[in-house]
């Protein structure tokens, strides 16, 4: 690890670390029970050399910002910058994590709807129990019509 930070994305503090030669975590990752994990899809390169790496991580305004040499993070086009929020702590119908709730939240709370496991797999550090909007359990038909009236009051 190149860099450490202690940040809480809604699900309490963790420790978060960022570093180069370190291609089994994605060079970037959360500690979970004494485990590297990474977050949010790691960080890449589109075009190697130069590998990818993360030099700096910091807190700002509820938000982690990740530094380095990378172009890819999270899957998304940048150029050695990137912001971490987390899911945890946004609100039912916010299905993509991305704070609001949208437009953008369809497709995934679809994916979520019928097949969850890519649902995990496109948004892996989100709470997918934010697409159970009348909250009881399952993400189901009983779903749509709240969630709709979550993006249409």
């Amino acid at each position: 690890m190149t860099t450490l930070m202690t940040f809480d994305d809604g699900t309490g503090p963790a420790l978060y670390g960022g570093g180069n030669a370190l291609p089994d975590i994605n060079y970037f990752a959360r500690l979970e029970d004494g485990q590297w994990v990474t977050v949010g899809g790691g960080v890449a390169n589109l075009v190697t050399p130069p590998f990818p790496s993360v030099f700096a991580l910091g807190v700002w305004d509820d938000a982690l910002y990740v530094g380095g040499n990378f172009t890819l993070a999270g899957g998304i086009s940048t150029q050695g910058m990137a912001v971490w929020q987390g899911c945890a702590a946004f609100e039912l119908g916010d299905v993509n994590c991305d704070g609001s709730i949208n437009a953008f939240d369809i497709e995934p709370f679809l994916v979520a709807l019928f097949d969850p496991d890519h649902y995990s797999e496109m948004f892996p550090d989100c709470d997918i129990n934010t697409a159970d909007i009348n909250e009881d359990g399952s993400i189901d038909a009983f779903d749509i019509e709240p969630f709709l009236e979550l993006l249409f009051p």
